[in-house]
């Protein structure tokens, strides 16, 4: 994630919250026998079901992967690979959605829980899988959805980095209610542990 905010003159920016596609599934009602991670027109193409909802549920922008080749400063993909793989993505999503996997939580981005009883299902106490969609290179796409930077013009050098310090600690990112209003996750790599649990 950090390569997000990097540039020829090093860091310029730093992440602060993040989110990625994910589903929330009944452990008792879905199980697959598919192997992940796998690629998504893996996971579109199988005969198992769960493996296709995880294809079907993907943000159509979080299935590129890897956007360009930045050391060569050339894009991954052409502009037509691009409509196609867009278009699929589509037409798999519709699909999928007439299927009758309808997952308890869609993603981090939308914090939508998708039944009247799921949120009490939960507080009931029964067993869900968390699963991540996957790429068309087997991997997951996060979104950053908050920067911080400091003007490098700035009046009061010293005291925009003591309030960017501030902000990228561990203690501000563990309980800071932004998170939340933003479905997003902190990024300091201490956190989401037993020992840190993160309460934004």
């Amino acid at each position: 994630m950090m390569e997000a905010g990097r540039g020829d003159e090093g860091q310029m920016l730093l992440p602060l919250a993040y989110t990625f596609d994910v589903l929330l599934l009944d452990r008792d009602r879905f199980s697959s026998s598919v192997e992940l991670p796998a690629a998504w027109e893996e996971l579109a193409e199988s005969a198992d079901k769960l493996a296709r909802s995880l294809a079907g549920y993907v943000t159509p922008y979080n299935m590129m992967g890897e956007l360009a080749d930045y050391d060569k400063g050339l894009p991954a993909f052409s502009e037509d690979e691009l409509f196609e793989y867009m278009k699929k993505a589509i037409d798999h999503s519709k699909k999928v959605q007439s299927e009758a996997i309808v997952p308890v939580f869609v993603n981090f981005t939308d914090g939508k829980f998708s039944g009247p009883d799921n949120t009490l299902d939960l507080l009931n106490g029964r067993k869900f899988d968390f699963f991540s969609t996957y790429n068309k290179d087997s991997g997951i796409t996060v979104d950053i959805t908050a920067f911080a930077g400091i003007n490098r013009n700035s009046a009061h050098p010293d005291e925009a980095f003591t309030v960017l310090d501030f902000q990228i600690s561990r203690e501000v990112q563990k309980g800071f209610p932004i998170y939340s209003a933003m479905h997003s996750l902190p990024t300091h790599m201490d956190l989401y542990s037993n020992e840190y649990p993160a309460h934004g």
